[in-house]
């Protein structure tokens, strides 16, 4: 997730607005690779497909939505954490062989739980508490997918033969890396504002070099498979 466009006019600085367009334009790259080397969605059969069409809507809407046209990101910061849950459940799902079903529906549940509790309590001042849980809640499940798949590996991990990794990787880096800043933006944010957009420069960078590695994931995968 990146922010609106009035924060980012707010805090405007180089850097910001360096990362802010290459996450947005990088987020798009993958689903355009895959259109350009296949034309047919049906040819890239890789789960991680509905994740790329995700993140490709997500810079769209980050873009034209957000920051263009300026509507609220409140309702589409929920909807988005709903989708990464989704997409990213249905690619591990896969990635694992269908296996550890029972992980896979106690996070549902949970997920789903929280996410009901606190839907009635969305708002302006609410949001980011409640977006810090969400992410809290795919962090902790991804990094249990990420640990079961490498073991699944035997922790032997070749990045020519296992492109996968790359995708992992990045989800990693940018769960991991913004966990407490989701956590704790709001009290942030409360405390000191330009603190919070400061911070919320890590978000960027974090979101570019996830969208960089799912790039360099899904050209591998697409170069993996004319070889086969």
């Amino acid at each position: 997730m990146l922010i609106c466009k009035k924060f980012h006019t707010m805090y405007m600085s180089p850097i910001y607005t360096f990362f802010f367009y290459t996450a947005i334009i990088s987020g798009l790259i993958p689903l355009l690779l895959i259109f350009i080397k296949n034309s047919k969605f049906n040819k890239f059969k890789n789960p991680i497909l509905p994740y790329i069409v995700l993140v490709f809507i997500a810079s769209l809407y980050e873009y034209f939505g957000s920051y263009i046209l300026e509507i609220n990101t409140v309702a589409w910061f929920m909807i988005y954490k709903v989708g990464a849950f989704g997409t990213l459940s249905y690619y591990f799902y896969h990635l694992l062989n269908k296996k550890f079903k029972v992980i896979f529906i106690a996070f549902t549940i949970l997920f789903t739980v929280i996410f009901f509790i606190n839907l009635p309590k969305v708002s302006n001042e609410t949001f980011l508490n409640i977006n810090g849980f969400l992410n809290a809640i795919i962090t902790v499940f991804i990094i249990i997918c990420a640990i079961l798949w490498f073991k699944q590996l035997q922790w032997k991990i070749n990045l020519n033969s296992h492109p996968n990794s790359y995708i992992i990787f990045g989800l990693l880096l940018v769960y991991c890396g913004t966990l407490f800043l989701h956590l704790f933006g709001y009290s942030i944010y409360l405390i000191n504002k330009e603190l919070f957009f400061t911070a919320w420069i890590l978000n960027l960078f974090l979101n570019l070099i996830n969208r960089l590695l799912l790039t360099f994931g899904t050209w591998k995968i697409l170069k993996s498979h004319y070889k086969n």
